[in-house]
């Protein structure tokens, strides 16, 4: 079927793409979480913002009521510093043990660390227990995917080339497939990256079926490690994607966000 031209998001309806052009711009009965840019931001007159409505119709709102915590508006996105503690909560989206998911994220990173590392920048946390599970950057060459429930950890470190996440603008996508055999698939702007083997840790197929749960956008209460620059989308399906799909919502982002 033809994916139509600057129409909507090419959401998701059961196994099929489809085009949809209603007010929310997304579809799909796996789409658990979507911050829109530009889109259900309440700010103060300090462009502070305390809520950020999640239009997947989960009703995952993230929300702050600590000023000193909250991201800054600037043109429609979120300015989080990370000296300042900024996060939201959300209501908790749990992924089973061999479930599969895809996360997206346009951002922007800023100098975290300096020199100019983007370091122990988290997307997605958790705020309990102390062994919080996340999708981070831990510096620029390296994602992090941390998961662990029923008292079980793994933590999976995509290793790419130097400078792979330099503070610029960017769409990352994180793919797991379902089942014991899983398969991750890492994308920026558009293209697969390929891990390096000889650096990375359970990357491989079937090497991390563990579940998770996230309840945070950027990093837990207490924690060091919270997101460093600007929050332009989000979204995550609480399945994993087809290649076919996964296209579908690159060319999106991508088309959308000048990338």
């Amino acid at each position: 079927m033809s994916l139509g031209l600057g129409v909507g998001f090419y959401g998701l309806a059961g196994n099929d793409i489809v085009v949809d052009t209603s007010p929310t711009g997304i579809a799909g009965a796996d789409l658990a979480l979507w911050y829109k840019f530009d889109t259900g931001i309440t700010a103060n007159a300090s462009n502070e913002v305390s809520k950020w409505d999640d239009q997947s119709s989960n009703g995952r709102h993230a929300t702050q009521g600590v000023d000193a915590n909250k991201a800054t508006l600037v043109n429609g996105s979120l300015d989080f510093e990370a000296d300042n503690s900024d996060h939201y909560d959300f209501t908790n989206i749990q992924i089973a043990d061999q479930g599969g998911f895809c996360f997206a994220a346009v951002i922007t990173p800023e100098n975290t660390g300096g020199n100019p590392s983007v370091a122990n920048s988290t997307i997605f946390g958790k705020s309990s227990p102390a062994q919080h599970h996340v999708f981070k950057l831990q510096s620029t060459s390296v994602f992090l995917f941390r998961s662990g429930l029923n008292a079980s950890t793994v933590q999976t470190e995509f290793h790419f080339e130097t400078n792979t996440f330099t503070p610029n603008k960017m769409l990352l996508v994180l793919n797991r497939s379902r089942g014991a055999s899983n398969v991750f698939t890492f994308m920026k702007n558009g293209n697969t990256l390929t891990p390096d083997t000889d650096n990375s840790i359970n990357e491989a197929n079937g090497e991390n079926a563990i579940g998770f749960d996230i309840d945070t956008l950027s990093g837990r209460t207490g924690s060091s490690q919270f997101f460093d620059g600007i929050m332009h989308e989000i979204a995550f399906w609480n399945e994993g994607l087809d290649a076919t799909q996964l296209a579908a919502v690159n060319s999106y982002f991508k088309d959308k966000h000048g990338l």
